[in-house]
């Protein structure tokens, strides 16, 4: 590492001036105390002075309190007493009104060559650990086979060593490869240099070290010293929009800012080496990958893409149920991993209800609104015995960007909210080929958007996240520009994903309608004598069931068809 201090920070990004004159460090940090006055408030105060200057001779004292006598006493005060106050009421909403947030672009890492993670090198690399029993190796396996990822699927490189790497520099490695390979590429598109960023906000839920992340950052890209920089640790995935609801708060009191956030999650450090199903689920799922997002409240001389529309954070913390459906805990082994609850899925669909009730009011067009309300008297003060009314958020909303948090969660969010294949492809995908990337998932889907070429101008995203806590948060973009798929890098390279998300679905359906008539055929022939096999079968798989019925509720009924099998 030593030799190579040098080169640790690229030359194009090298905006560091090592001599500085201590006379004007000086002088700015005397006059630092003086309001930053922008073009708007010069051009206010120069029109006044202009206007005291000419009619300092002809108005005095007298004629102002003339003036001021014969509107009070006038026949029309009344009127002007009204005039007055929705002038008052313009001015007060002028200036406590939100400024906009926009997205100036957005970057996510795409991964590099001989950071693919098989499922076979998953199996036999466990192995070789010599940790996991055969039934947890077996457990594994099955759960891969029906997780919805690809083989091409990255992750840190000390898991792809024997034995696997799991130390504080490897865990660092890790950190400096995924933010230098989205940052730099974001200040490569959008031209803005590093000592131009005002804020910056990172979120890594498990790995925290001293110094920071942000600091980290800040060292790498030598930012200049007023940086504010914020680091978000333990919130788990939903923690990329608590950064973007962060950043927009931190711009709505400096203006002409920049914001870069920088969500991950790092997967050395948290890799379980332990034997319990319930927290085996996290090492099937989760791999590398993080985003870069930069944000502004410049309205001009810089290009903007996306615009804020609203953003609805939901915390269910006090309810113990949900504080302990995704907990970071020790196994009776002493082995630390992240533990998830049998009743994650009831608790992600009581979040997730609360949020889009706040969300929908919000976004939602007068129809569904009225659809809603009358359904809600009906039942509430006529006691009509009718299902609650779910809203078409699709009459809002284009695009979907789902936490790509496993098969299950998105087969039971694509259910409540009745989306199609189209909608739900970009969720589906961002699993299938880069797994669950924690709170950089919904920047993956983002750009599976973009990349598909369908982003239209005044296009609605909805990005959703879900989080330990338990969060559900929901942030709503408004695209100004139509993007082209040609003036888009590619992050899904494969264009046959599409066709191999469906192959899978395909397969999986045709795997289960064909065990299910091999079941029945079999149920038919040998009734009598198989009764008592197929009950202990039922039995084992009920089990299994109970145990890692979870996140990933679609596999825990395969794994019962796959033990009736058996």
């Amino acid at each position: 590492m030593s030799e190579k201090k040098e080169d640790f920070v690229p030359k194009k990004y090298f905006y560091y001036e090592k001599e500085k004159d201590i006379n004007k460090t000086r002088v700015k940090f005397n006059f630092g105390f003086l309001p930053s006055f922008n073009l708007k408030t010069l051009f206010i105060i120069l029109v006044l002075g202009f206007m005291i200057h000419s009619f300092q001779k002809i108005i005095s004292f007298s004629y102002l309190l003339d003036l001021f006598n014969k509107i009070i006493f006038s026949q029309h005060r009344k009127l002007l007493i009204i005039n007055f106050l929705i002038i008052f009421a313009f001015l007060v909403y002028y200036f406590k009104k939100r400024k906009p947030v926009y997205i100036v672009d957005f970057t996510v890492w795409r991964g590099e060559k001989g950071m693919e993670l098989t499922p076979k090198w998953m199996i036999e690399g466990s192995r070789l650990v010599g940790k996991y029993t055969e039934d947890s190796i077996n457990f594994m396996e099955r759960l891969l086979s029906r997780s919805g990822l690809s083989e091409q699927v990255y992750i840190a490189k000390g898991l792809l060593t024997t034995p696997f790497d799991t130390s504080y520099q490897a865990a660092r490695d890790e950190l400096e490869l995924l933010f230098t390979g989205s940052i730099d590429e974001l200040f490569e598109t959008t031209g803005i240099k590093p000592s131009q960023i005002d804020f910056l906000v990172c979120n890594c839920s498990l790995f925290n070290p001293t110094p920071s992340i942000c600091a980290t950052i800040i060292n790498h890209y030598k930012m200049k010293e007023s940086i504010l920089s914020f680091n978000l640790a333990g919130m788990g995935c939903s923690a990329g929009l608590l950064s973007v609801k962060l950043g927009s708060e931190l711009l709505q009191n400096r203006p002409n800012s920049y914001c870069l956030i920088f969500s991950t999650e790092n997967v050395t450090k948290n890799w379980y080496f332990g034997n319990e199903r319930s927290m085996l689920i996290p090492n099937i799922l989760f791999r590398a990958g993080a985003s870069a997002v930069l944000l502004t409240n410049k309205k001009f001389g810089v290009s903007h893409k996306y615009e804020l529309d609203t953003i609805v954070t939901t915390h269910h913390g006090k309810d113990d149920q949900a504080f302990k459906s995704i907990y970071h805990m020790e196994d009776s082994q002493g082995n630390t991993g992240v533990f998830l609850s049998r009743d994650l899925m009831k608790v992600v669909s009581k979040a997730l209800r609360s949020n889009m009730t706040s969300l929908g009011s919000k976004i939602l067009p007068i129809s569904e609104i009225t659809k809603y309300l009358i359904n809600f008297a009906l039942r509430k003060f006529l006691k009509r015995k009718i299902e609650p009314y779910q809203p078409d958020f699709k009459k809002a909303i284009q695009h979907f960007c789902i936490h790509a948090g496993g098969r299950g969660i998105l087969d039971g969010i694509e259910k409540d909210l009745k989306l199609n294949e189209y909608q739900m492809e970009p969720s589906r995908a961002s699993l299938y080929r880069y797994g669950n990337t924690s709170s950089a998932s919904i920047w993956y889907e983002f750009a599976f958007i973009e990349g598909r070429g369908n982003m239209k101008y005044g296009d609605k995203i909805w990005q959703i996240a879900l989080g330990s806590g338990f969060k559900v948060n929901s942030a709503v973009w408004k695209s100004l520009i139509s993007i082209p798929k040609t003036n888009v890098k590619p992050t899904f390279p494969e264009d046959e994903i599409k066709d191999e998300i469906k192959d899978n679905s395909n397969e999986n359906s045709n795997e289960n309608s064909n065990e299910n008539s091999n079941e029945n055929s079999n149920e038919n022939s040998n009734e009598n004598s198989n009764e008592n096999s197929n009950e202990n079968s039922n039995e084992n798989s009920n089990e299994i069931k109970d145990e890692i019925k979870d996140e990933i509720k679609g596999e825990s009924n395969e794994i019962k068809d796959d033990s009736n099998e058996k």
